[in-house]
């Protein structure tokens, strides 16, 4: 008996590391458990930056090359309009900017007769390549100032004809704000202007703008209005933005007289500003200036602004070696 007793105990006491062994196995590891003996959660990965819009923040000076400059940047989710100091103030000629409007106000009083192939190619070209000669015909058709006058009633504006000879009357020299050109761009894009069976065509006409700035010549009626805003935009805004231009060196100042416009859902963007041409070696040089400053005003409100790139650092390898 007592040998069977031992032989008990004995086979007791060999199971109990057996069957703690078996538990500890299948029981979970208590790394990474919480208080209560589950699994911690993994955390959640950060969300992803937004993506760059245009905000207004930062003071963008004035460029030391201009007699006059100002910009306005309105937000289209709340129609808020931030810019320069003399944004509301300070005007500027419309130079052919004012063809955006020109076309819209046609194609609206169009009503329910469809343009014929002409018009329409006025329209297009008038946008697209910037020419006067369709300008001035559809500026005819839509009785001259009495477009100005509508362009204020609907996109409540306070454009100024121009009234001193030789140029009164001209559609290039309508005065106008930085704050109301965005007025303008909002009335475009909200349909106001050309009416919703146009609205469209608009702004797609506008996002076909063509042509560079060395596509510009003295005696050109016609030329390259594809620069400025667009170039200073990130790649996420570019294909989704609307863009009209204008510019001239006027005789009578001898400035450049230049303006950008650009449009998309969420905002609209003005830069205006006039350059005298004598700070300038060329003719094309001032243009280039005027397209610089619009890209760089752009790139200054862009938001988030991009995360400067790192100084590449020296491997030790290539270190200049220390002297004794």
């Amino acid at each position: 008996m007592i040998i069977a007793i031992t032989s008990v105990l004995l086979g007791v006491g060999m199971l109990v590391p057996v069957v703690w062994s078996k538990l500890s196995a299948s029981s979970p590891s208590h790394a990474g458990q919480g208080r209560d003996g589950l699994p911690e959660p993994t955390p959640a990965p950060p969300p992803p930056p937004p993506p760059p819009t245009l905000k207004a923040g930062p003071t963008i000076a004035t460029p030391t090359t201009a007699k006059y400059f100002a910009w306005a940047l309105m937000d289209r989710k709340t129609g808020e309009i931030n810019g320069s100091a003399n944004s509301a103030t300070g005007t500027n000629s419309t130079e052919s900017m004012i063809k955006a409007w020109i076309v819209s106000d046609f194609l609206r009083l169009k009503g329910t007769k469809v343009p014929t192939a002409a018009e329409l190619k006025l329209t297009s070209t008038a946008i697209r390549d910037s020419n006067d000669n369709s300008a001035a015909s559809l500026w005819s058709k839509v009785g001259k100032t009495k477009s100005i006058a509508r362009l204020n009633s609907i996109c409540g504006m306070n454009a100024k004809n121009y009234t001193k000879a030789p140029y009164a009357g001209w559609w290039s020299f309508t005065q106008i704000t930085a704050q109301d050109v965005t007025r303008m761009g909002d009335c475009i894009i909200s349909g106001k202007a050309a009416g919703e069976k146009w609205t469209e065509y608009v702004l797609t006409e506008m996002r076909n703008v063509r042509g560079l700035v060395t596509a510009n010549t003295s005696s050109g009626k016609t030329g390259g209005g594809h620069w400025g805003i667009i170039d200073g935009l990130p790649e996420n805004l570019i294909a989704g933005t609307s863009i009209k231009n204008g510019w001239t060196m006027l005789n009578y100042d001898a400035s450049w007289h230049i303006n950008c416009l650009a449009i998309h859902e969420d905002w609209v963007l003005s830069v205006q500003m006039r350059l005298p041409n004598k700070n300038f070696k060329s003719w094309l040089k001032g243009l280039q200036a005027g397209a610089a400053i619009c890209k760089s005003v752009t790139m200054q409100l862009v938001y988030p602004q991009p995360e400067p790139s790192p100084s590449p650092s020296v491997s030790p390898s290539v270190q200049p070696s220390q002297q004794p």
